[in-house]
């Protein structure tokens, strides 16, 4: 199959990053468009890359929303088979889309997720004492089975995509959010690569929304929303026990953690609409996703 691709370039004040990066994401073989969705920002880059790029189709955000609401927003305008979801720091190989197309002829691949230099290889998630815990593969020259695919280096299938919703806004502003779609996925029987010859590296010059915030903050983002990957997906009743326990043990030792809680939980009504989707249209159950054998 011909596939034509999209690329969507999530940015917020990345001017400098991007006098490094779009030259590069310009020169990539096997795309049809290109599309920059803008996150409010404030340092001129948009203008930038109009009057620079003007085959570059650029979309400004009326307001600052974060990351899953910047790359949904591209996807959805997207005209692409395939969508490669590339942040405005990332510096991509000429062939690194066109080294993954050979695996989207498989009607069960969702999407194929770049090696970013540096990096490990495929993500994968374990339950492990009633938590979800990540880890990586060791780097190989062969494509391996992962998880999840990294938000801002992630080729899927705008079909496949579409059925999922996208990134769930509720991780807004970011965090988890790409592994809360790869673990949706999975739970349809769908998979997802990652492949060592496609190639992506980082910008020593990049910005990204956690400049806004404080470290504190920034810490109580990332646990609502690990938290809320697992109320949102974890179905199965022994492990809903074994998390409930975690819970109660990790708030009577760190006290502080309550404000976590109690931040998840303002998400409660979402969170039931969601866990309702994924027993009615999911096919396995959380122990064959966690599964090594259903991995590969």
């Amino acid at each position: 199959m011909n596939w034509q691709v999209s690329v969507v370039i999530p940015c917020w004040n990345g001017l400098e990053a991007l006098k490094e990066s779009l030259p590069a994401i310009l020169k990539l073989k096997g795309v049809f468009e290109w599309i920059l969705v803008d996150d409010a920002s404030s340092d001129g880059s948009t203008n930038w890359v109009k009057e620079n790029f003007p085959k570059v189709r650029v979309i400004n955000q009326p307001k600052n929303g974060g990351f899953p609401l910047t790359a949904n927003t591209g996807v959805k305008i997207a005209k692409g088979d395939l969508v490669a979801i590339i942040n405005h720091d990332l510096i991509p190989k000429q062939d690194a889309i066109v080294n993954t197309l050979v695996h989207f002829s498989k009607p069960n691949i969702f999407g194929v997720t770049l090696r970013e230099t540096n990096e490990l290889g495929g993500g994968i998630v374990t339950w492990q004492d009633g938590w979800l815990e990540l880890s990586a593969a060791k780097v190989t020259n062969k494509p391996q089975a992962t998880f999840w695919g990294s938000g801002g280096e992630t080729i899927y299938k705008k079909k496949m995509w579409n059925l999922l919703g996208g990134y769930d806004l509720i991780y807004s502003p970011g965090y988890w959010e790409d592994v809360d779609l790869g673990l949706r996925a999975r739970r349809r029987g769908w998979k997802m690569l990652w492949e060592p010859s496609a190639v992506i590296t980082s910008s020593v010059r990049g910005a990204s929304f956690a400049k806004l915030l404080d470290t504190k903050s920034l810490i109580k983002i990332k646990e609502r929303n690990r938290l809320l990957v697992i109320w949102m997906n974890i179905l199965s009743g022994k492990l809903i026990k074994e998390h409930i326990y975690a819970l109660v043990k990790r708030a009577l030792t760190h006290p502080g953690y309550l404000f976590v809680i109690f931040a998840a939980i303002t998400k409660l009504n979402i969170i039931i609409i969601r866990r309702n989707i994924e027993r009615r249209e999911g096919k396995l159950t959380d122990e064959q996703v966690f599964s090594r054998s259903n991995f590969a």
